[in-house]
């Protein structure tokens, strides 16, 4: 953690994730090569993953460049990973974009 040493957190302190990575090593079915593209991938998901959650300035972020990243489903417009903040309150949420009117909308 020493090269998080300056980050600033959302929530005031990193994230711990010993108990998900106890249940993901339990878990899984697969252990990919050390170094292989697989295993690089699988490390990249959960780097952007907790940095999407946990990190509160942009500057902090090392999986992504937060003033190029979008992000569009299902044809919608892009939108950027400030307004995924700002606008939908990051994480997950901008999943649950639709094109139903807002009546029927489970993010209104």
């Amino acid at each position: 953690m020493e090269r998080e040493k300056n980050t600033k957190w959302r929530f005031g302190v990193p994230p711990n994730y010993d108990v998900v990575n106890k249940l993901f090593e339990e878990g899984r079915t697969k252990i990919w090569p050390q170094g292989s593209l697989e295993e690089k991938v699988q490390n990249l998901l959960k780097s952007w993953e907790m940095e999407i959650f946990h990190k509160a300035s942009f500057d902090d972020f090392k999986t992504m460049d937060p003033r190029k990243y979008t992000f569009s489903l299902n044809g919608r417009k892009p939108i950027t990973l400030e307004e995924i903040v700002q606008k939908l309150g990051g994480g997950y949420n901008p999943l649950l974009q639709t094109s139903l009117p807002e009546e029927f909308s489970c993010t209104t």
